[in-house]
């Protein structure tokens, strides 16, 4: 096994981790101090963007530079794929509670695949089903 493939499970066990560990810690806020999702959701991300933007001005500063055709893009996606994403998942974390809202973290790489499969006609491989199998039983 490659060290990048290492390196790969890995991050994706940490992930799994993390997205398993941050749905009761939230529950946590929102109950108990009455924070809105949304306020947590804001500060979620804007503590994320800090924390990697200063990962990688230490670390590969070469990575921050972009193109200004590609800004905008960049603003778009980030805005959708992680703001609109992480607004609705404390959204759910605030009507279903933490167990509901892990369990649909733990079942959204199904959702990616199948998705990808239908809209993208991206070929499901036996990789992809073994992946698939441990997100599940994770």
């Amino acid at each position: 096994m490659s060290p990048q493939t290492r390196t790969g499970y890995a991050l994706s066990a940490l992930a799994a981790i993390v997205w398993a560990s941050t749905a009761p810690g939230l529950s946590y806020l929102i109950t108990r101090y009455g924070i809105p999702g949304i306020t947590l959701a804001l500060w979620r991300d804007l503590l994320i963007a800090v924390v990697c933007t200063a990962g990688l001005l230490v670390l590969r500063p070469s990575l921050l530079r972009i193109g200004r055709s590609a800004v905008g893009q960049l603003a778009l996606t980030g805005i959708v794929s992680i703001g609109v994403y992480h607004a609705l998942w404390l959204w759910s974390v605030t009507l279903n509670g933490a167990a509901i809202a892990v369990v649909l973290i733990y079942t959204y790489p199904a959702f990616v695949a199948l998705g990808a499969w239908t809209l993208f006609r991206e070929p499901i491989t036996k990789a992809h089903v073994a992946a698939l199998a441990l997100a599940l039983l994770g």
